[in-house]
């Protein structure tokens, strides 16, 4: 990881024709002349680090330029306005800085006759999209311009970038209809539209994009009827036409299109009528939420032949009836901790729903009054019946006192999982973290590890600020150690344990699994830096812990591990803790972190224990004794600090 500033003589060698050092910690300014010191260049690639300063203008000399990639960094100021005379530029992306601009700089980039991608996200740029953008490539692959501040309507001269595969505009304040020009984009595969001002109605013509795997037109005010046209889209991934105003039918069309394998999501719109017996032909889905709508009706049993069904919400409607018994079936209601995540009931939601009954036990359900026959062998004799009546009715008040106690016990604890996640759980998307993180720039980034990157946020307008732990999925053991961490935290609750406040499982904006843990942010970062940094280097103040900080720590650490073995009717081994792992807040209380290696044992023989002169072997890292291989809690605690 390089650090520092990039020596300037570097800029002196004009035969440079690649220029790359993305991802990293370099800091400065670009030099104004670089345009003219490297004008071979074709190649300029800073991404991910903490540059400052403006754009330099001369840029545009460097007329060799193909690709320019400075995003997640700080410039400031505004786009260089000359950048339309490099020909040969196919690639600009300047997403998360901090370029203040007008919009209408993209009308330069119309000479520009070989670009393929355009992504300015994440910026401060404001205005109206020119009716120029018409004139841009035709080989436009791209063009993202994300979380902005670009008002207005969307051109209807945008249909003509008939090469566009990928369209982002969310997070803006766009507003008007979406243009029925959007149709001739018959090349387009992904279009992100949410969190605007657009109103009217979806127009049909998005029937004419088969090619779409990814529709977000969620949070806007769009009304009308979701048109049935969405049912040509025979490669649709997922759509999330969310939080508008929609009316109407859920078109059966729709329905059919066994292709959305990863969430549909129509919640909190005025959709009308009942669900389409046609909702089993999405066999491949993993997500329904049809939450806050007034749909009524039964609940059709076909949708129990959504076998991949992993999260269905329904509550917020007006149905009725039985509930399917198939739904027994389906992953969402055998959600469990023992594939990773929590035993979380919220897998199904059907709240709000007072006329529901039935189900499976784990909806919670009232009974299904039983159905109404006729009376048979009435010639019973009197004194035969009320014998068996009375037997009968003894038999099962005597059952009912029991299941009442059995329930009374099982709710104490199904409470105290629920008020202990559901009620404090948000559900976040990739979008939510993206920009939470300021798009997961190396600014945001505070740490690193094995198995995931570590992030700080904020979240509730800036009020709240999180930890995020994206997990490198493409590494061996990464899914289990996010399954490990869900298993061992949903059933604990100690101050001095690193509690989860949400968990994201989604997908990113290039179609990749997405997966990450969300935690309170800890300002006074980890144990390990107090113990080995002499300074702070932000800041260059002295950092040291005086003995009661020490002795408070550890005392933390302590508390924290005997819960774990000892607090929770089952032996938690944590399996990797050292200082790395041990984080402090605000007033330097220790929180013990990074579950990613523990383990919960069921049965633990306390016959371990008993000879204390044995044997044993560490494992994880070097400094933590499982319990039951440690003699006493002080060799816990010397060996957590001997090699400090």
């Amino acid at each position: 990881m390089l650090t520092g500033r990039i020596p300037s003589g570097i800029y002196n060698i004009s035969s440079i024709l690649v220029f790359a050092v993305t991802t990293n910690h370099l800091q400065g300014n670009i030099p104004s002349d670089i345009g003219f010191s490297l004008p071979n260049l074709k190649f300029l690639g800073l991404g991910g680090n903490n540059f400052t300063g403006f754009l330099p203008i001369s840029l545009s000399n460097a007329s060799f330029l193909q690709c320019i990639a400075l995003a997640g960094n700080w410039f400031t100021g505004p786009m260089p306005k000359d950048l339309g005379s490099l020909s040969a530029l196919w690639g600009l992306t300047m997403g998360s800085n901090n370029i203040q601009d007008d919009i209408s700089f993209i009308s330069s980039l119309t000479n520009c006759t070989n670009l393929k991608s355009l992504e300015i996200s994440y910026n401060f740029l404001t205005g109206v999209l020119p009716h120029t953008i018409a004139n841009l490539s035709t080989h436009l692959s791209l063009l993202a311009m994300s979380s902005n501040l670009i008002h207005g309507t969307i051109p209807s001269a945008i249909g003509d970038l008939t090469g566009l595969s990928i369209l982002v505009l969310e997070n803006n304040l766009f507003s008007g209809p979406i243009p029925l020009s959007i149709g001739g984009l018959t090349k387009l595969q992904e279009i992100y539209l949410s969190a605007n001002k657009f109103t009217g109605k979806l127009p049909f013509s998005l029937g004419n994009l088969t090619l779409l795997n990814a529709i977000y037109m969620d949070i806007n005010n769009i009304s009308g009827s979701i048109p049935p046209s969405l049912g040509n889209c025979s490669g649709l991934l997922l759509l999330n036409l969310s939080n508008n105003n929609l009316i109407g039918p859920i078109p059966r069309e729709l329905l059919t299109l066994s292709s959305i394998s990863i969430f549909l999501d129509l919640s909190n719109n005025n959709l009308l009528g009942s669900i389409p017996s046609e909702v089993g032909s999405l066999r491949n889905l993993g997500c329904l939420d049809f939450s806050n709508n007034r749909l009524s009706g039964i609940v059709p049993s076909t949708i129990s032949s959504c076998i991949s069904l992993q999260q269905l919400y329904l509550g917020g409607n007006s149905f009725h009836g039985e509930i399917p018994q198939g739904l027994s079936l389906l992953k969402a209601s055998r959600a469990s901790s023992s594939e990773g995540g929590f035993q979380n009931a919220s897998a199904v939601s059907l709240e709000d729903n007072s006329e529901l009954c039935g189900g499976i036990s784990e909806l919670k359900l009232p009974s299904c009054p039983p159905t109404n026959s006729k009376k048979k062998n009435s010639h019973i004799p009197l004194k035969i019946i009320v014998p068996v009546s009375v037997s009968g009715a003894i038999f099962i008040a005597i059952i009912a006192f029991s299941y009442l106690i059995i329930q009374h016990k099982t709710k104490s604890r199904d409470d105290l999982y629920a008020s202990r996640f559901e009620s404090q759980f948000q559900r976040l998307s990739y979008g939510d973290l993206l920009r939470a993180t300021n798009g997961f720039s190396m600014a945001n980034m505070i740490g690193s590890g094995r198995f995931g990157s570590v992030y700080k946020g904020t979240i509730d307008n800036g009020n709240a600020m999180i930890a995020v732990k994206v997990l490198k999925l493409k590494v061996r053991g990464a899914y289990k150690s996010f399954t490990r961490e869900c298993n061992v935290l949903r059933g604990v609750r100690h101050g001095n344990l690193l509690k989860i406040l949400s968990i994201s499982v989604s997908i990113d904006y290039q179609g990749n699994d997405f997966m990450a843990l969300i935690y309170p942010f800890k300002a006074n970062g980890s144990l390990d830096k107090w113990l080995h940094l002499d300074t702070d280097g932000q800041h260059g103040n002295t950092r040291y812990l005086t003995l009661m900080q020490r002795l408070n720590i550890a005392i933390d650490i302590a508390s924290a591990v005997e819960y774990l073995h000892n607090g929770t009717g089952s032996v938690s081994v944590h399996g990797d803790l050292k200082p790395s792992n041990i984080l402090l807040d605000d007033d330097m209380t220790a929180h013990v972190g990074d579950f990613g290696l523990a383990k919960v044992i069921s049965n633990v023989s306390s016959n371990l224990a008993a000879d204390e002169s044995h044997s044993f072997a560490v494992k994880g890292t070097i400094g933590y004794v499982a319990p039951g291989q440690a003699s006493s809690p002080f060799l816990l605690l010397l060996n957590l600090y001997m090699k400090y």
